[in-house]
């Protein structure tokens, strides 16, 4: 936790200037010297209070049924339900369904009562002046009371409420009551989620379940937090030969004083040297610029290192407090210049354009106060696995917490942070407007001291739904008047006033700019491609509509077997017929588009019979293949077309349940095939192989800029090479031409194109020249061996497509989902519980 509130002390002792040397005596009466102590106050991170302060114990109260529990604050009523055992798991089996009871329900949390001690001394008036309650992410609606004082009452869960308690507070015997209740009322549109400032996907979505949790997720009491909100605004770099030689910008925070008061701050660099420091008078929001002489400057990890620098800010409020953090230098930009593709969506970062790769997040678990920093970390973690420099945070779920965005900051993972409206037009009432108004300026001002936010995005899909979704079919014009001027306030000027007053960061109105349903699509803007998946339409057609930058694209996979038995504990001979099976695919249309395309691609009716007719667990392993292939074609596509597009985010990087979901990692972190196959998309150096038409085939690579020999071999399934051909071939980062050959493919082949390059990458690709479910695969003897030092063997008899290696571990394997000739073997470091390949498909059961 990097965020803290520390003491600052005048002292005559050893201390650190805050003021350069222009600082004049007379102006204000901050110090010259202040000494940086930490103090035995509560922690916070960065103004949110998130994981912060002390946790209460106490009891969840419901009198209609009379229920009593035991559980803790922050923390979750479905939490302390399951854990007593009042309810289900509601990921297990139909647990879904007989838990809704409870989010219908008033309930009351009822501390034990608690003591403030140690450092927390009262003054010489007996009270613990400019005190506060913090109550942050509360859901869905709370009234609030300690020591029997009401304080007041929750509005929404995406800002932090704080009442002051200083003539509240007792040495011992502190008691807070609060008491939830459902989220009720009518909608917009028949949407009921639409009117509360709620995560949507709690109310349910195509991928999530209905779970809408009373619970708060941080909770602090403790001294008012003067300086909040922390940051810099890079506005400018100098470049001489290529290297940074001067940044200078903005400092901004925000002082939580009562009136106008002195204030002093500095920036350290990396290396805790002082680099700029400043004073002066202020109340509210404080700008002032800053610059910095030969910069370390922050990069996504595929572009460079993320040093980052300090930020202290000291004020004078009755005593002198303050705060610190960690800030990046950088500049982030988003290019929408004209080009003969149409309009440009391309990320510029320090002045340079970069391709950004990556998938769109949603939150890990809907019981939000259950989500750990080491989940987060993880995701972090997983994504910069594969080679991933971007994740957006999707608007139907919550506001990147300081984990994420600290771990985003440490391994160079740029976000594109939505704001929290997702498919449904919103209210215009005064009331709402006005709750939302102080929602996205906390929000900006929080998010704003983190080097990887790049961009803020109004809503997910809002647009074009009003636009194309027939969500004006019954409406009279004065109807439609009403809701355009609502979202026009809300999404035209209430959101784009918040990031340009207190954030340096590039606003989009809503994503995607054009839907599928306009011909322009490809042309403007961001893109939502669910022209597969939705329309059904093949995979192939993700070569040829290429957008400017595509923000979401996918198709949906059964979780790896494992992580499905969290799910649906029985035996996997239980089909799509089976309730607890039906439970966990919440798309309406969800097997047929699935069988579909598994036909279309993987499975030969001809042969093998019915699709209907697999085992569950085949059947499911091959959603899971035809998801990897498929929406990987698509982002090999995006970054082998750097001229028209500027990104590739698939939908999405991970799930909040053990479902059917477009997840490339599944509830309990296990990578699918697609994490695997998007390593490869993303990764430095990547080739890819097309037909062009029937005798032709076109070459596309990508690498850090790099001469390189090209090798093309056919190759039989027995492994025989019958052609061999090399040629020098140079790649580049974001400049890709095309090369164009006579398909050397025979029948019972496929073409196993090797790049080397001189700089030390390798690339590979195997093209076949049938599609998947025509090539010839007999069944296969798959055996796994100890191997001397370590690790295992997997060898087979035969050709073997696609091994899929099933282990006890949710640590992800060095490589999966491989083919192997005959008698060919590779090492893995974890021993298969179970395994399976594409040539075990055919068999239907």
């Amino acid at each position: 936790m990097r965020f803290f509130v520390i003491l600052f002390a005048v002292t005559s002792g050893i201390c650190l200037s805050l003021c350069s040397s222009g600082c004049g005596a007379g102006e204000h009466d901050s110090p010259d010297f202040v000494m940086f102590t930490e103090h035995g106050a509560e922690m916070t991170d960065r103004g949110s209070g998130r994981g912060s302060g002390r946790v209460l114990e106490g009891r969840w109260v419901c009198k209609s049924p009379a229920i009593e529990v035991r559980g803790t604050l922050p923390g979750s009523l479905y939490g302390a339900l399951e854990q007593a055992g009042k309810i289900p798991s509601f990921v297990s089996g139909n647990g879904e369904a007989l838990v809704q009871w409870a989010s219908e329900k008033n309930w009351t949390f009822e501390s034990d009562r608690f003591a403030l001690h140690g450092s927390n001394k009262r003054n010489s008036k007996g009270t613990w002046a400019g005190w506060e309650l913090m109550l942050d992410e509360v859901m869905p609606y709370a009234h609030v009371e300690l020591n029997g004082v009401v304080l007041g009452t929750t509005s929404g869960a995406f800002m932090p409420h704080r009442w002051g308690v200083d003539s509240l507070l007792h040495s011992v015997g502190n008691s807070l009551r609060i008491r939830f209740e459902p989220a009720q009322g009518e909608g917009v549109l028949g949407e009921a989620r639409a009117i509360h400032r709620l995560p949507q996907f709690q109310f349910g979505w195509d991928w999530g379940p209905v779970l809408k949790d009373m619970s708060v997720g941080a909770l602090r009491i403790g001294a008012r937090q003067r300086v909040e909100g922390l940051g810099l605004e890079t506005c400018r770099i100098e470049w001489v030969d290529g290297r940074p030689v001067r940044a200078d910008g903005l400092v901004r925070f925000t002082l939580n004083v009562d009136k106008r008061s002195p204030f002093s701050w500095r920036l350290l660099g990396p290396d805790g040297e002082r680099v700029d420091d400043g004073h002066g008078m202020g109340s509210e929001e404080v700008v002032k610029s800053w610059a910095v002489d030969a910069p370390e400057l922050w990069w996504t990890h595929d572009r460079g290192e993320q040093p980052m620098y300090r930020l202290e800010v000291a004020v004078q409020d009755g005593a002198w407090h303050g705060a610190a953090d960690m800030v990046g230098i950088r500049t982030v930009e988003l290019d929408t210049a004209m080009d003969e593709h149409g309009s440009k969506f391309d990320f510029l970062l320090n002045g340079q354009r970069i391709f950004a790769a990556g998938a769109n997040l949603v939150p890990a678990d809907p019981r939000l106060a259950l989500i750990t920093s080491e989940q987060e970390q993880r995701l972090v973690e997983d994504a910069v696995a594969a080679h991933m420099n971007m994740l957006r945070v999707w608007g139907g779920g919550r506001y990147a917490s300081e984990a994420l965005l600290e771990a985003c900051d440490e391994h160079g993972v740029l976000v594109w942070q939505d704001f929290m409206f997702a498919c449904a037009m919103v209210p215009g009432d005064s009331g709402f407007v006005e709750n939302v108004r102080t929602e996205v300026q906390h929000q900006v001002r929080r998010l704003r001291a983190h080097p990887c936010v790049a961009l803020w995005c109004g809503n997910n899909e809002v647009a074009e739904g009003w636009a194309r979704w027939g969500w004006k079919d019954g409406l009279d014009d004065a109807e439609i008047d009403q809701l355009q001027a609502a979202y026009d306030t809300i999404f035209h000027s209430v959101l784009p006033a918040a990031v340009a007053a207190y954030s340096g960061s590039h606003y989009h109105p809503s994503s995607p700019t054009l839907g599928r349903g306009d011909p322009d699509f490809q042309r403007s803007g961001d893109a939502h491609d669910w022209g597969v998946w939705h329309d059904g339409m093949p995979f192939d057609t993700l070569r040829f509509r290429i957008p400017r930058f595509m923000s979401e694209f996918g198709c949906q996979s059964f979780p790896e077997p494992a992580t499905w038995a969290l799910a649906v504990p029985h035996p996997f001979t239980m089909y799509r017929a089976d309730g607890a099976v039906a439970a966990h695919e919440k798309h309406a249309r969800g097997f047929d588009i699935l069988d579909a395309y598994i036909v279309q691609t993987h499975f030969d009716e001809h042969r093998a019979g019915r699709v209907e007719d697999l085992s569950f667990e085949h059947w499911s392993a091959l959603t899971r293949l035809v998801q990897s292939d498929g929406v990987s074609l698509g982002a090999r596509t995006h970054r082998l077309h750097p001229e028209r597009c500027g990104g590739s985010l698939v939908w999405q990087l991970n799930d909040c349940s053990p479902m059917a979901s477009w997840s490339s990692v599944d509830a309990a972190g296990r990578w699918k095939p697609l994490h695997y196959a998007l390593r490869n998309a993303f990764a430095p150096a990547m080739i890819d192989v097309w037909p062009l038409d029937d005798k032709r085939l076109e070459l596309r690579g990508v690498a850090p800029d790099s001469p390189g020999l090209l090798r093309l071999d056919v190759v039989n399934l027995e492994g025989d090479t019958v052609f061999s051909n090399a040629m020098d071939w140079p790649l580049f980062q974001l400049n890709v031409t095309p090369m164009v050959l006579a398909n050397p493919c025979q029948s019972g082949t496929y073409l196993d194109v090797e790049w080397r390059g001189e700089n030390g990458t390798v690339a590979r690709r195997r093209y076949w020249d049938v599609p998947v479910k025509e090539i010839a695969l007999e069944p296969a003897n798959i055996t796994v061996e100890p191997a001397e030092g370590g690790g295992y063997w997997v060898e087979s008899d035969r050709f073997a497509k696609d091994i899929w290696l099933m282990c006890a571990e949710a640590e992800p394997l060095e490589f999966n989902g491989f083919d192997l000739l005959a008698g060919q073997r590779v090492r893995v470091e974890h021993e298969p519980l179970e395994i399976w390949s594409l040539n075990d498909n055919f068999v239907a059961e």
